[in-house]
């Protein structure tokens, strides 16, 4: 099933990509980057698939977390279905074509194609084209503690504060979290 043109869909109907639900949304960016939304409406539609009795967001979940935030009645939408494999290709080429890239979204994809469909990681270097020492690094995001995968969604810890965390024991992490924030550390005073 597939619509050649957008529908228009409330978005309470519509839930979060069940990939990418690790990789939260700061709702305040949100707000400040779709201030027009109110009166324009989104920018461009959203893709979905169905989902029992609702949808699932593939692309645009910063554009339904504002239509959320906004309270629209009904947005654009595009339905597609696709298998778990594509919609996870799709979201690999949208995170490589975003000029913002959510380290923890990039993280989740690639270890769901590594660990379920056998890529390896020069196959994701190539397909999102970085070194595969990136791709290495990218993967190990996974085994943060979920609090600290927040913060790294959130922005409120960078990828390179992220990378000196992963091989620390998890008690360690929670110790050097701390001494980040409560004395501004750069990634190099980190390390």
């Amino acid at each position: 099933y597939r619509t050649n043109k957008p529908v228009m869909i409330s978005p309470e109907v519509i839930d979060d990509n069940t990939y990418l639900k690790k990789a939260k949304l700061n709702a305040q960016e949100i707000k400040k980057n779709f201030t027009s939304i109110q009166t324009k409406g989104l920018p461009s539609p959203i893709i979905v698939k169905i989902k029992k009795d609702h949808y699932e967001v593939i692309l645009g979940r910063k554009r339904l977390l504002a239509a959320k935030l906004y309270k629209l009645e009904a947005i654009p939408c595009f339905i597609i279905d696709v298998s778990e494999e594509e919609i996870l290709l799709i979201l690999a080429a949208d995170i490589r074509d975003s000029k913002l890239t959510n380290m923890v979204e990039l993280s989740t994809v690639c270890s769901r194609l590594s660990q379920y469909y056998g890529y390896s990681q020069n196959d994701l270097a190539k397909l999102l084209r970085v070194s595969r020492p990136q791709i290495t690094n990218v993967i190990r995001l996974t085994n943060l503690p979920d609090d600290i995968l927040l913060d790294v969604s959130l922005g409120k810890l960078s990828f390179g504060h992220a990378k000196t965390l992963i091989a620390l024991p998890e008690e360690m992490i929670y110790q050097v979290v701390r001494k980040i924030y409560d004395n501004n550390l750069s990634v190099r005073q980190t390390e």
